[in-house]
């Protein structure tokens, strides 16, 4: 088995779906920023732009903020013909 017969997640479509949440519960940078207690917006913009995607720890927080599990957070591509 190699690295392309396993499910992997789609940074961009993740980063997508962190915007798409942000925009349904009506939160801007800003006040994602102050709910998770950061200094600085810095990681939130990462996320948004498709350079990095929240540690575990973050997606927990994120899933609690938004009302949703964290597999509504996370697009994962999974290989042809494999199962779910």
């Amino acid at each position: 088995m190699n690295d392309t017969d396993l499910p992997k997640i789609n940074i961009q479509e993740t980063c997508l779906n962190i915007m798409r949440l942000m925009r349904q519960n009506h939160i801007d940078s800003y006040d994602l920023m102050m709910k998770l207690h950061y200094s600085s917006p810095t990681n939130i913009y990462y996320w948004k732009n498709g350079r990095n995607i929240p540690s575990t720890d973050n997606l927990v927080k994120l899933a609690y903020i938004f009302g949703c599990d964290i597999a509504d957070i996370l697009v994962i591509d999974y290989p042809e013909g494999a199962s779910k």
